[in-house]
């Protein structure tokens, strides 16, 4: 399983990119370098490495770090090339060749087209906000996938995508190469092919995840205990108002 060293990689990628300093000569800082070879050593290890470089490039065009972003994506297609060329001489890369067929392993079905694509998005987005992300993030919840969606795994779906949203939004600007990875990461998942079901392809990201609905859920228990506090006090004082009257 190949899980472990990805995510020690990518993290360490999300680790210098918060500690680089993108403003004044980028290439005479170690940790321009540091996120390049992470980068690349994401990619090697897994072909989903490309939603992390994905997900770099965004924050960086964001933040409008312009050479950072030439010198990212310039040295890892460089470096990148003899991975690519290797998969080619294999047949392809066992990750992104069967993203362009309806169904991997009924292969007679041809690839997909434009339409296929649709509702693979939205067949996609309603498993992982029903099934994969609960799952992921409690593991002590059973999904039966010969079951239809029920409703209880829709509530309890969005009920933890609204405290992962709520989370990355209370971190403010910490959060947003967080973000631009998510997209990156599930802008590649959406587009999988249905039957590719369970959630070890969205393993990778679910430590970033759990934090952001640990800290969604904590932010959320803090704002209410401030309210009933504040409001405790107001009762106090209209007690105190009424019966001194």
């Amino acid at each position: 399983m190949s899980e472990l060293s990805f995510i020690l990689f990518s993290f360490l990628c999300l680790i210098f990119i918060q500690k680089a300093d993108f403003e004044h000569s980028i290439f005479k800082k170690p940790y321009i370098y540091l996120i390049l070879v992470s980068l690349v050593c994401t990619y090697y290890i897994r072909s989903t490495g490309l939603a992390l470089f994905g997900g770099v490039l965004l924050f960086l065009v964001i933040k409008k770090h312009w050479k950072a972003a030439a010198f990212i994506f310039t040295g890892f297609i460089i470096l990148a090339i003899p991975w690519i060329l290797r998969g080619q001489k294999l047949g392809g890369s066992a990750y992104l060749k069967p993203l362009v067929m309806i169904n991997p392993y009924r292969a007679e079905l041809g690839n997909a087209n434009l339409a296929d694509y649709f509702n693979r998005f939205f067949s996609n987005i309603s498993r992982y906000i029903s099934r994969e992300i609960p799952t992921s993030t409690l593991p002590f919840i059973n999904v039966n996938y010969r079951e239809e969606i029920q409703f209880m795994e829709w509530l309890i779906g969005f009920v933890i995508l609204g405290f992962i949203v709520f989370g990355l939004y209370k971190l403010g600007k910490k959060s947003l190469i967080i973000i631009c990875y998510l997209v990156g990461t599930f802008g590649i998942l959406l587009l999988w092919p249905e039957v590719w079901t369970g959630v070890r392809f969205v393993l990778p990201v679910v430590p970033l995840l759990l934090f952001a609905a640990i800290y969604g859920a904590y932010e959320v228990v803090l704002y209410v205990l401030l309210r009933s506090k504040i409001n405790l006090k107001f009762n106090i004082l209209l007690y105190r108002i009424y019966f001194n009257a």
